[in-house]
């Protein structure tokens, strides 16, 4: 059974462990609100298939700058996550090592193996950076679905090198690959 959980503060996710991460957390560890109707908690994000975590590339240049990947076998700096909630019951991601100045867009270009992958470039919680976020059964395991195309993301464990585990919301359905753990901190 899959549940959505919009809303704000404990609601976030209604899992008994999270939701006390959340009532707990401390105002330092909040991350900073760009609006009124924004909330957003410190979180980590995990590929459930590999275990590793969810990064934000600043170190890329040019068109693939922010490039969100599923590739770190250890939290740092670069894996900090802000999960803002929205009214409509929407979330935005912000990665932290930025300052939490630029949310996570997934960028519909064309750009074939690169189509719809996630990037830290949106300067507002807009139409182009909102996700749903569904619990899925298992420990913390959420599904992450880009709300202006309609698809799931992905963590591309078929891809090598550089674009090995880059996250895009290009998936019809829920499979390994599209399976995320998410944890406040």
């Amino acid at each position: 059974m899959t549940r959505r959980f919009p809303g704000i503060g404990a609601a976030l996710f209604a899992t008994a462990t999270l939701a006390a991460s959340l009532s707990s957390a401390s105002p330092a560890t909040a991350a900073p609100r760009a609006s009124a109707q924004e909330f957003c908690f410190q979180s980590s994000i995990q590929s459930n298939e590999t275990k590793l975590y969810v990064s934000s590339e600043i170190g890329f240049g040019g068109a693939f700058k922010g490039l969100l990947r599923a590739r770190a076998g250890s939290f740092g700096d670069w894996e900090h996550m802000a999960l803002c909630t929205e009214d409509d019951g929407s979330y935005c991601l912000k990665p932290m090592v930025n300052g939490a100045r630029l949310y996570v867009t997934a960028v519909l270009d064309g750009a074939v193996a690169m189509d719809a992958r996630l990037q830290a470039r949106g300067t507002a919680c807009s139409t182009w950076e909102k996700f749903d976020i569904t619990q899925l059964p298992g420990d913390h395991v959420f599904s992450i679905r880009f709300r202006a195309n309609g698809k799931y993301v992905s963590a591309e464990l078929g891809y090598s090198g550089d674009g090995y585990a880059t996250l895009r919301a290009r998936a019809d359905v829920v499979g390994p690959w599209e399976q995320f753990v998410i944890r406040a901190l």
